[in-house]
């Protein structure tokens, strides 16, 4: 259990109890882990315009950059790189130009001809008119197309049942004859009495 740690075995042999010498070793490896936290953090060079957060790592104010923060950031808007009334802004580290209303470009430098000579963004009536109609005719199309379809699949319904239920069929149409050689003897019965009819 305490393994070489003098600490840990002088109080198992002073006391007589190892509980104690476990928490010796334990009391010491939480020490030496609070030492390990507890060290300063060192800058070389000393970080000028920040703070040193870590073993020669600095954390730089607004405006300075550089391993000790030594070094300020070149704002280009102090140069005013906008042109023609424009103004420049520093956002998220990259300058920005907010153009007048006749103006455009990165810095501001293109002039725009004429407000009105930008094409109108909104369809003319007669082009308006026209999509209607090409609406209108696609969706009369289509419903017709249903229409159709549901009355094919109808008629083959209708068909496979009068197929399945022939009886149904023959009582539900006087025209239909399911005997193919037609009915023979109800036709011999009516010669019969025709010639029956002659001979008197």
């Amino acid at each position: 259990m305490c393994g070489d740690d003098k600490l840990c075995l002088f109080d198992v042999a002073a006391t007589g109890d190892l509980s104690i010498g476990e928490a010796t070793k334990e009391v010491e490896e939480d020490l030496q882990i609070l030492e390990e936290i507890l060290q300063p953090t060192v800058c070389d060079p000393q970080c000028v315009n920040g703070a040193c957060v870590g073993n020669n790592s600095c954390f730089c104010s607004e405006g300075y950059q550089g391993i000790a923060c030594n070094q300020p950031v070149l704002n280009e808007c102090e140069e005013n790189i906008c042109v023609n009334g424009g103004t420049c802004s520093l956002i998220a580290g990259d300058t920005v130009c907010s153009c007048l209303d006749r103006y455009t470009g990165i810095n501001c430098e293109d002039l725009i001809s004429s407000p009105t000579s930008s094409p109108s963004l909104t369809p003319s009536s007669a082009s308006l008119s026209v999509l209607l109609v090409i609406v209108f005719v696609a969706l009369t199309v289509i419903i017709v197309v249903i229409v159709l379809i549901l009355v094919a699949i109808f008629c083959i319904q209708k068909k496979k049942r009068d197929l399945k239920n022939p009886s149904q069929l023959q009582s539900t149409n006087p025209f239909y004859n399911d005997d193919p050689e037609g009915d023979t003897e109800a036709y011999e019965l009516d010669w019969h009495s025709k010639d029956k009819k002659n001979e008197n």
